[in-house]
């Protein structure tokens, strides 16, 4: 998979853990009482295009705040 940064930079790292968090918060919202509407989120889950919004965003305040201070 082809990814913003490298992810052994420490800014990569960074970036990694926090889309973890990412992904982990979309599939806990894609939870449904039908199964088979979780079996078409958890394929659209799979998906990683959808992180390039996050990864942007995540970027942009990490220009930011360099220190990795959250606000």
């Amino acid at each position: 998979m082809r990814t913003l940064v490298d992810t052994e930079s420490r800014v990569g790292a960074w970036l990694a853990s926090e889309l973890k968090e990412v992904a982990a918060l979309v599939s806990a919202h894609l939870v449904n009482k039908h199964d088979e509407v979780n079996t078409v989120c958890d394929e659209l889950a799979t998906y990683q295009g959808k992180m390039l919004r996050p990864s942007l965003l995540l970027l942009s305040w990490r220009m930011l705040h360099p220190s990795g201070d959250t606000p």
